[in-house]
């Protein structure tokens, strides 16, 4: 049962907590991190690279060493936390062992509850790279008895560089057929991670972390039109076409094969997801589409 918890931040944060985020030399982890400083939380920035972090520790943050594949690193990361985020590490096909084992560790050294950044429909096989996101929530489940589970939503951000080629184009080329996405920023994804962090809940909730709405190609075709100003329109084609395409295009056969697997996954109503959680949990909804593309668009805009 997905269990919602309603907060303001800044607000509820319980200051006498100490909040540990993995990942803070990441886009995500660090924002997160800088989201609780904010707040007023004492914050633990957790990364295999802690010196990268001096600006962070500037602004009142502890750094610690942690590298999931060193057990040892992560005890001593964890000493005295009592809430922790694990943002899911990039290194997809490899990280299933890594986040376990030091999800184990966690529990062992006395977290009391775990965040975990994991995958919009992550625990159906159909969606894309979702195995190892499935196995960790799974190995949570068995180590913790307070955790929150956040199902992002693809992010927003990954639109960009094809917003460039279908408004130089004037076409959106996707494997999605009539399938949606509720494209969600990685901004509004690092909210959602600071309040599960902050608000102190306890017991165990799994929530779906969206946009505001769940957009078919043609949608996101109209939106990239009214946005750049270009006639731009919806080319529905095969996976294989796609990603065909994007490998005549110079992306790396890695991309290429996830991001052509998520619109498979899409086409399978696997993405279109209800965004009432983000909202529920931060006490304020994502911010739109059309509202990321405008405040980003030196990132697209050719």
């Amino acid at each position: 049962t997905t269990e919602i918890y309603t907060l303001s931040l800044h607000d509820a944060l319980p200051i006498s907590n100490t909040h540990f985020v993995s990942g803070a030399s990441g886009q995500l982890g660090r924002a997160v991190v800088e989201l609780l400083l904010a707040s007023g939380a004492k914050v633990i920035a957790g990364s295999r690279s802690p010196e990268k972090l001096m600006d962070l520790k500037a602004a009142g943050a502890e750094l610690r060493r942690i590298d999931f594949t060193d057990l040892e690193s992560v005890k001593s990361a964890l000493s005295g936390v009592d809430r922790a985020l694990f943002v899911s590490t990039d290194a997809v096909g490899q990280r299933q062992g890594p986040q376990i084992q030091a999800l184990q560790a966690a529990a062992q050294v006395g977290v009391k509850h775990l965040v975990y950044t994991s995958l919009v429909s992550a625990d159906s096989p159909e969606m894309a790279i979702s195995e190892e996101h499935r196995a960790t929530e799974i190995a949570i489940q068995e180590a913790f008895s307070s955790y929150t589970l956040l199902r992002n939503n693809l992010y927003a951000e990954l639109l960009f560089g094809a917003a460039s080629q279908a408004v130089s184009s004037g076409q959106l080329v996707t494997a999605r057929g009539k399938g949606k996405v509720a494209w969600v920023s990685r901004q509004d994804c690092a909210r959602a991670a600071a309040a599960a962090l902050g608000d102190g809940f306890e017991g165990r909730r799994t929530l779906d972390i969206a946009g505001p709405h769940s957009l078919t190609g043609e949608e996101t075709a109209a939106i990239l039109q009214s946005v750049s100003g270009q006639p731009v329109q919806h080319l529905a084609v095969p996976a294989e076409a796609l990603k065909a395409g994007m490998l005549s295009a110079g992306l790396p056969p890695m991309m290429a094969e996830i991001l052509s697997a998520f619109d498979v996954s899409a086409s399978k109503g696997l993405l279109d997801k209800s965004a009432g959680d983000l909202e529920a949990l931060t006490g304020k909804g994502g911010r739109t589409l059309q509202e990321l593309l405008e405040a980003n668009r030196s990132a697209w805009a050719l």
